[in-house]
């Protein structure tokens, strides 16, 4: 199954356009297009909600792209003060 990235991605290709116009379509930098595909940065709840409907995966998957990973132990400093 594809990620959101992989789906925009996607998106932009059936679209024709490229990575400029489709930061244009969506009101966006293509700068900040650019960090959303290479997984640098994660939209707001506004984009999120229109990259939803462009490319069908949900907004709280957009939200959580960045959250780390919970499951690595962290470690702990077991030396005495």
């Amino acid at each position: 199954m594809k990620n959101g990235r992989e789906r925009l991605r996607d998106w932009i290709t059936r679209s024709k356009v490229n990575q400029t116009q489709a930061a244009k379509i969506l009101g966006i930098s293509d700068v900040v297009l650019s960090q959303w595909l290479s997984g640098g940065r994660t939209p707001d709840l506004k984009n999120a909600v229109k990259l939803e409907q462009l490319t069908g995966v949900s907004v709280e998957s957009w939200l959580l792209t960045s959250v780390p990973n919970t499951t690595e132990p962290v470690p702990v400093d077991t030396t005495e003060p």
